[in-house]
């Protein structure tokens, strides 16, 4: 009988019916490997637990920024546009924060495919703004607009910090995806923070440099994502 479990595993992909099973020895190295080798963990809340957590935290963290800002979108919209716009981030941030639960989850259930539904509220987000906000666009297009995308962007940096430890108590499949999940849930807050504290409430520059941020935060998360190494065993 083989001693070398190489030598063995060869044989059987090989297709030989006489290949002989692992010596005792064997068996007892592979048993005490895989004894060594497991660790205790913590499981993981459920996913609606999780998902109203992140949700909270990205409400509590909302609310203290907006609350530091000077609040000039939110005296500026109206009614219908103020209700419109809060409603769409709203469900947004809900659908981001059950798909960052759902990379941290393998195999779990998934109720809607979220590279169909995400993008949808993306496109809705976007008829929003299109639709109910005025068009003009300012001679200092780029001037006033781009300190949105940089304060868009800090934003999100500070709350992908603050989250990140977090998912990474998770086992995601996939790294880049879980970047991105953690890209759209601080660009969604960056432009939440945004459109209720920037004065210049016109749609081209509500379209470009406010949810600029939001793609330029989910292709970021995504590339560090990509980046990142594994989650290390202690």
């Amino acid at each position: 009988m083989p001693d070398n479990l190489q030598d063995w595993l060869n044989d059987r992909i090989a297709g030989n019916p006489t290949a002989a099973e692992p010596s005792s020895s064997v068996q007892k190295k592979i048993l005490n490997d895989l004894t060594a080798s497991l660790e205790p963990v913590t499981p993981l809340p459920s996913i609606p637990v999780m998902a109203a957590g992140f949700a909270s935290a990205f409400l509590a963290l909302a609310l203290i920024l907006i609350a530091m800002t000077d609040k000039a979108g939110l005296r500026l919209m109206t009614l219908v546009q103020l209700a419109s716009v809060t409603t769409v981030l709203a469900a947004g941030a809900m659908l981001v924060c059950v798909f960052l639960v759902w990379q941290m989850i393998p195999g779990s259930l998934r109720l809607f495919s979220a590279p169909r539904v995400i993008p949808v509220a993306a496109v809705a987000l976007v008829l929003v703004v299109a639709l109910l906000f005025p068009w003009p666009r300012s001679p200092a297009f780029i001037r006033e607009g781009w300190p949105c995308t940089l304060m868009g962007l800090g934003i999100a940096a500070v709350a992908a910090a603050l989250i990140s430890p977090i998912v990474r108590r998770g086992v995601a499949t996939s790294r880049t995806a879980a970047g991105a999940a953690v890209g759209a849930f601080a660009g969604t807050l960056g432009v939440a923070v945004l459109q209720f504290q920037c004065m210049r409430q016109q749609a081209p520059h509500l379209l470009v440099w406010h949810l600029g941020s939001l793609g330029l935060a989910i292709l970021i998360g995504a590339g560090a994502g990509w980046k990142l190494p594994p989650k290390s065993s202690s």
